[in-house]
């Protein structure tokens, strides 16, 4: 794998999923015994 540095930076990787696959989910957690998910865009959105 020979990529440029900058296109290895989580900020670069997360604007490219936000871009790509806004509705897929980027992480979820389990509280109280409920899954909840973040997806790509709400993600980006949150940290922008």
């Amino acid at each position: 794998m020979n990529m440029e540095p900058y296109r290895t930076t989580f900020p670069w990787l997360l604007a490219r999923m936000a871009k790509e696959k806004p509705g897929a989910t980027a992480f979820r957690w389990k509280r109280y015994g409920v899954w909840n998910r973040f997806t790509w865009r709400e993600y980006y959105q949150l940290v922008r």
